[in-house]
């Protein structure tokens, strides 16, 4: 009896093991199903697709955009290429962007038809406007989380290779006995005739809302962070933030790294969000929606000027200033011809907002660059500038919103939604190129945060590789 039993046992034993691994082997996975053909399969822009949008193509015949030259995407190329060092030639020089006429194709090809006005539906992992905030502040540059700052992109758009450093002592001298803290040196501390800077035409600034402020600075190694991007000489001179951005618990000197980055990038951040959105509407969905659950139907740009007083930031190189005193208490600057800023039309008071539109008609505009304005509303997963606000309606039918913010709309909307992009969108090469780097930037966010992952078989517009070497 214990003789059958112990010659039965390694056998049942045996068959349990086989019935167990045959009930955990992997089963083969189905074959995904092929993805829908697209309405409009990508093919090259045309040369009037491309004059269009204000696009030129490189005349070197490369595939790439002419992005900052007129006619090249470098001058190496335009010129036939450089030698190396082994007698090969490389066509492209250090400094060129190499973005092809293929990241186009999404942003000239038109996308699905509008939703009607009354439907309710929402797309599968639909976004709030302010998750998309947050996730794009991460593409476009430093996210506070935990308590600390970090760059979650490799090339982030929107960073400062910078140092902030004090103003030359003769400054600091004479703004004395108007302000004590001189980081930024107001133009209006400095006594009457004190100064004179005719390379910055501060006189441009008079009719304007604008109060100019001067921020000396020096090149770093690479994207400072906005708590320590202030040299430790100067920490103990910077502004101290207004009360509600220290009851935020921001710093002065994120206050001020945010004033400087925020800068003149209005236009870049709002078109970049906006061209996302038009990426993802060309690619089928359009997973966006307002706070109270309505869906995003339309989307653009909106145009406003500054009609409240602010403090206009202007960044100087400090190793190219020079102060040469001329007579009695009075001091010229000086700069090399190809180290002072650009000044923007308007002094700074020209704004571009990111407009959006819900399907029930609500209109809506936001900003990742308020603190240029004075305008300190922050995303709390973040910590980064952020701002939204209905469009209202006057009685007389006009646009506004809250005079709070000290913004006054300027005509219509530009939708970028349409069958084509607003004429001239990309004029300003400059910005062309920093706009698709921080539209790539937010794109490459969305995509690891598997925001992306239900329609990433319709993501034509781009190799994943060349997203990879733009990061």
């Amino acid at each position: 009896m214990w003789t059958a039993v112990l010659n039965v046992a390694p056998a049942s034993q045996q068959a349990c093991r086989t019935r167990a691994a045959a009930a955990f082997s992997p089963r083969p996975r189905r074959a995904p199903p092929p993805p829908p053909p697209l309405p409009h399969p990508p093919r090259p822009p045309t040369a009037a697709e491309l004059q269009h949008v204000g696009v030129a193509a490189c005349v070197g015949g490369c595939g790439f955009i002419a992005t900052w030259h007129q006619r090249a995407c470098c001058h190496a190329c335009e010129a036939g290429g450089i030698r190396g060092g082994a007698g090969d030639t490389i066509r492209h020089g250090p400094h060129c962007e190499r973005l092809p006429l293929d990241a186009l194709d999404l942003l000239l090809r038109p996308p699905p038809p509008r939703l009607p006005a009354h439907s309710p539906s929402l797309p599968p992992h639909s976004l709030s406007l302010l998750q998309l905030a947050a996730l794009a502040a991460r593409g476009l540059g430093a996210v506070r989380t935990a308590g600390v700052w970090r760059y979650d992109s490799a090339r982030p758009p929107m960073a400062l290779w910078l140092r902030v450093l004090s103003p030359p002592p003769e400054l600091s001298e004479a703004a004395k006995p108007r302000r004590g803290d001189t980081i930024p040196l107001r133009v209006d501390a400095l006594p009457d005739g004190v100064l004179e800077a005719p390379q910055l035409a501060l006189a441009s600034y008079r009719d304007t809302p604008a109060r100019p402020a001067l921020v000396f600075r020096e090149m770093s190694d690479g994207p400072e962070l906005p708590h320590n991007f202030v040299s430790s000489d100067a920490v103990g001179k910077l502004t101290p933030p207004p009360a509600e951005a220290a009851a935020a618990g921001v710093s002065a000197a994120e206050l001020l790294f945010w004033r400087l980055v925020s800068t003149d990038t209005c236009e870049v951040t709002s078109m970049a969000i906006a061209l996302c959105l038009r990426h993802m509407h060309a690619s089928g969905i359009l997973p966006l929606h307002d706070e109270r659950g309505v869906p995003i139907v339309a989307y653009g740009l909106q145009s406003a000027d500054r009609v409240l007083p602010f403090v206009r930031h202007i960044s100087l190189p400090n190793a190219y200033v020079q102060l040469d005193p001329i007579g009695e208490d009075r001091l010229r600057l000086h700069m090399q011809d190809d180290c002072f800023p650009t000044w923007p039309k308007g002094g700074g008071t020209r704004h571009r907002l990111l407009w959006l539109q819900a399907a029930d008609g609500r209109e809506i505009v936001a900003d990742f660059t308020g603190p240029q304005y004075g305008i300190e509303d922050r995303l709390a997963a973040t910590m980064t500038p952020f701002w939204s606000a209905p469009v209202l309606r006057s009685a007389e039918g006009s646009r506004y919103i809250d005079p709070r913010l000290g913004l006054q709309l300027r005509g219509s909307a530009a939708a970028f939604c349409g069958a084509q992009l607003p004429a001239g969108v990309f004029d300003d090469r400059s910005h062309m190129s920093m706009t698709l780097r921080a539209r790539d930037s937010v794109l490459a966010v969305l995509r690891s945060s598997g925001c992306l992952s239900t329609y990433s078989e319709h993501d034509y517009c781009m190799p994943t590789e060349f997203i990879d070497s733009m990061l």
